[in-house]
């Protein structure tokens, strides 16, 4: 936050197109970009509003009504609105249908994943973990096929235990040992 101290520039450009905020001085973009809702900013920069849609179980039953299925992701359990007799996780979000599938947390389980855009700096033999959180639990795994060093368009990694999904769009980085070999984007 103190970047703002040392660049009246930005502190200038900036004051202006915050109303209200003056009393903030220069940090004023930065405290409003924390505090500002993930919804709001969706609805505000993506131009992406309320879509109400179902919230069904596994077997397609209707549970509930989200206000978006692009404000929730993968493996989320808060903030759905709805009761259950154990706690329900959502398992996948369709944009198109507007829906949410939720189910139990062991639903979430799967033993591989599928990445896009992949980058190997060395070849894909060498790959036995992955870590998809930045202070998450790094899972032994292997990748398919024959990978060599370079861009891939896509590629499997098949875990040697199974793992709670992680949201399409989160990176997964591979490691051999202890040394990051390459990463990849979680595909759906």
């Amino acid at each position: 936050m103190t970047a703002f101290a040392d660049r009246p520039d930005d502190e200038r450009l900036a004051a202006p197109r915050v109303a209200g905020a003056e009393h903030l001085g220069g940090r004023a973009g930065v405290v409003l970009v924390g505090r500002l809702e993930i919804a709001a900013r969706i609805e505000r920069h993506g131009k992406l509003g309320k879509r109400p849609g179902p919230i069904v179980d596994v077997d397609g039953n209707v549970l509930g009504e989200h206000a978006g299925a692009h404000l929730l992701t993968v493996g989320q359990r808060h903030g759905l609105g709805i009761s259950a007799p154990e706690p329900l996780y959502v398992l996948a979000t369709d944009a198109r249908a507007n829906s949410v599938t939720v189910g139990p947390r062991r639903a979430l389980l799967a033993p591989a994943m599928a990445v896009r855009e992949v980058t190997l700096h060395r070849d894909g033999r060498c790959v036995d973990g992955v870590r998809v959180r930045a202070h998450g639990r790094r899972f032994a795994c292997r990748l398919t096929g024959e990978r060599t060093a370079g861009r891939h368009a896509a590629a499997q990694i098949e875990l040697d235990e199974p793992a709670e999904r992680t949201a399409p769009g989160q990176i997964a980085c591979l490691y051999a040992g202890d040394l990051v070999v390459g990463s990849g984007t979680i595909a759906p």
